[in-house]
């Protein structure tokens, strides 16, 4: 909904109002007549906001939530062209990958998310059966960390060899 009212120009008053309809906004009770017509129950109707799992009832706290949204890195565009078709342009839209990556990894929302170390997860305590679903539950990220270590150890020892010949 906020992509809607950002994109289509919808003015603050306007979305204030649309968000203020029963119905639409904030909960309101409203009565429901059985079929037979004898008694009426009162029922809280299925809200927009609420069903979309909106954050905001107003165009204020909307603008004020989307102005704390961190930074991304930004886009860039480059035209390319072939020699066999020189006039038909082709654009190509990208992000620095090293820009979106530090902006993930420096985003404190994803820090109980972000696995800097392999780890085997295992199906129960005994350890029978493991479990591989995701990148960091895997062999490949357990082998090149044990090889960046052993590496490691060797360009070390290159150096201080090195050091005292």
């Amino acid at each position: 909904m906020a992509s809607w009212a950002v994109q289509e120009g919808i003015g603050q008053k306007t979305l204030d109002w649309l968000l203020s309809i029963p119905g639409v906004g904030p909960a309101t009770f409203f009565s429901v007549p059985f079929f037979n017509g004898h008694a009426n129950l009162v029922l809280p109707p299925m809200q927009v906001v609420e069903h979309l799992g909106l954050s905001y009832h107003n165009a204020r706290k909307l603008h004020q939530i989307i102005d704390n949204i961190p930074p991304h890195a930004e886009w860039q565009t480059r035209s390319l062209w072939f020699r066999s078709d020189p006039d038909a342009k082709h654009y190509i839209h990208y992000r620095n990958p090293l820009d979106a990556i530090q902006l993930l990894l420096g985003n404190p929302a994803h820090t109980k998310h972000i696995v800097y170390k392999p780890k085997k997860v295992f199906v129960n305590a005994r350890k029978e059966k493991r479990i591989y679903h995701e990148m960091w539950t895997g062999r490949w990220w357990n082998t090149v960390q044990v090889w960046n270590n052993i590496f490691s150890l060797f360009v070390a020892y290159l150096v201080i060899s090195a050091k005292f010949a």
